[in-house]
């Protein structure tokens, strides 16, 4: 929220599945430079900031949170298996 705020960031809050819908709905790249952060036209997903269209997504309990976190997580892992795939070794 913290992050959200010091950007001035429109923000509103939302559970894992409006978070779920929102995901499904970008093609998802790597961030460059920042170890699994997850990017996207106008979308962002780094450290605990969740934000779709310029706006910023507040998951409003826990479990939630470790859920959207969890699915991060797993978008970044298949992204990076995808890419090592494309890598010739000599």
């Amino acid at each position: 929220m913290y992050m959200t705020k010091l950007e001035q960031i429109p923000y509103g809050k939302a559970g894992y599945r409006k978070f779920k819908r929102e995901f499904k709905k970008r093609e998802w790249s790597k961030m460059k430079n920042i170890e699994g952060g997850l990017e996207s036209e106008n979308s962002k997903l780094h450290a605990s900031m969740f934000i779709f269209d310029g706006k910023g997504m507040m998951i409003h309990n826990p479990i939630s949170y470790s859920l959207c976190k969890l699915k991060q997580k797993r978008q970044y892992k298949r992204l990076e298996r995808k890419e090592s795939l494309n890598k010739v070794k000599w």
